[in-house]
């Protein structure tokens, strides 16, 4: 048996996770909060990888998952929840443990995943998005991942909606391009635009849910715009790239409605533009929140297929 071995990193937790080459089978699993800094957040690596190792035997490679750019030359840009991790730390990490190491942006992790053993594996073309603190995406087409030219296939976050609203455009937050959409879509920004319109001083997407299903207008009225802009953010990859399927992970993924109410808002916006209805499939991620740490730990699987 052959075992591959993931890490996902994240902004309190780092998870590592040691998966069966045959079946995907989880060996061993563990998370260790996030130190913050630099030379505590390789031992903290190390020691994962170590105890992974004790646990499952002998390791041939390491796949890592980080909030950021993974570029074509192994280094890595992480986004400012990690200021303190440098470009090299796939470098780094290799020569403390004596492994090569694949690393590869989150959400790509996360749509190899879904594409390998998850809600995308009956399907080729696979547009896999994490929509919570932020907007993300990642596209495998017949089981291989597409990064780009660039390492930035996926990085929509700040892109402007298509056919916005004029309050839309004008949003603004202290860390998101003003009028993009993670400043109209992404969890923090959705609850910033809650309190604002009830003076209520709520902390999570699922406490604007639960209102709208107590019947708040307010509430409500703002999940109708959550589907209308999250319709129309889908109508940039359906022009680009016409998926298959699109999976969804992340925060907003828990809200039920997304996948009844969303598809035929895309196909109304779809009607205006090509004359004739175009439905699309959305679903949840089977793997929910172990997708990441799955995927990076398919980094090496998928590389091999190449």
């Amino acid at each position: 048996m052959t075992t591959s071995i993931g890490i996902d990193i994240g902004g309190t937790k780092i998870e590592i996770i040691a998966l069966d080459d045959t079946k995907g089978a989880e060996l061993f699993r563990k998370r260790v909060n996030t130190p913050l800094n630099y030379d505590d957040f390789i031992k903290a690596n190390v020691d994962l990888i170590n105890e992974a190792k004790a646990a499952v035997g002998e390791i041939s490679h390491i796949g890592v998952g980080v909030p950021g750019i993974a570029y074509p030359d192994g280094t890595i840009n992480i986004f400012t929840t990690f200021d303190f991790v440098k470009p090299s730390f796939a470098h780094d990490l290799s020569q403390k443990v004596n492994l090569p190491v694949a690393v590869a942006n989150d959400a790509n992790c996360f749509a190899l995943s879904e594409s390998y053993d998850g809600a995308g594996k009956d399907y080729n073309n696979v547009f896999a998005i994490i929509a919570g603190s932020g907007i993300g995406a990642g596209l495998v087409i017949n089981k291989k991942l597409i990064s780009g030219a660039h390492s930035i296939t996926g990085e929509w976050g700040n892109l402007t909606l298509p056919f916005p609203k004029p309050e839309e455009t004008t949003r603004t937050s202290k860390t998101r391009i003003t009028g993009g959409i993670e400043t109209n879509l992404s969890g923090p920004e959705l609850i910033i635009e809650y309190n604002n319109l009830t003076g209520k001083n709520i902390t999570s997407v699922k406490d604007i849910v639960t209102a709208a299903a107590s019947g708040e207008k307010a509430a409500l009225d703002l999940m109708d715009k959550v589907y209308d802009r999250f319709a129309r953010m889908l109508l940039i990859p359906l022009i680009m790239i016409d998926p298959d399927i699109y999976v969804l992970g992340g925060g907003l993924s828990n809200i039920k409605d997304i996948y009844t109410k969303v598809p035929p808002l895309v196909t109304k916006y779809a009607k205006n533009i090509f004359g004739k209805d175009v439905s699309i499939n959305l679903k949840p991620a089977e793997h929910g929140d172990s997708s990441g740490v799955r995927g990076a730990a398919w980094l090496w699987k998928m590389k091999n297929k190449d």
